[in-house]
């Protein structure tokens, strides 16, 4: 029993410590369609759903999290804009992004356009898809 406790105190210790080393990742999503147009997104993880929001045109949402000590965190994104509608794409890969700390999307009529930290030039571009 006791030796039991001492391995399960352990492994939330480890947990604990790897958030402090590695700090919390930064997701933000800007909405700069421009026009006044709106942009609605619904994103979310295997285990936590951030909720459909409505994002006004200059606005941004964005959400903080600790990452899996053991890899794997993905938070996954779908977008409505005007004839693009229900566009999914990774917001946040943990082996793409973890170690830049700060991922911003840069929604704009022609795609999405990542930042990771505080870098002037996108590092990621995804295209919308291409009209039928």
């Amino acid at each position: 029993m006791i030796r039991t406790s001492m391995i399960i105190f352990g492994l939330v210790m480890i947990l604990s410590v790897s958030t402090l080393i590695h700090g919390a990742e930064n997701v933000m999503i800007k909405n700069d369609l421009g026009h006044n147009k709106k942009l609605t997104l619904h994103c979310q993880s295997k285990n936590d759903d951030l909720g459909k929001w409505e994002v006004s045109d200059g606005n941004e949402f964005h959400w903080q999290f600790g990452v899996r000590i053991f890899g794997g965190t993905l938070f996954y994104c779908t977008i409505w804009q005007g004839e693009v509608q229900g566009f999914v794409f990774d917001a946040y890969t943990q082996g793409r992004d973890h170690p830049w700390g700060k991922v911003l999307w840069s929604i704009r009529d022609n795609g999405i356009f990542g930042y990771h930290s505080f870098n002037v030039d996108p590092d990621i571009f995804i295209p919308w898809p291409k009209k039928n």
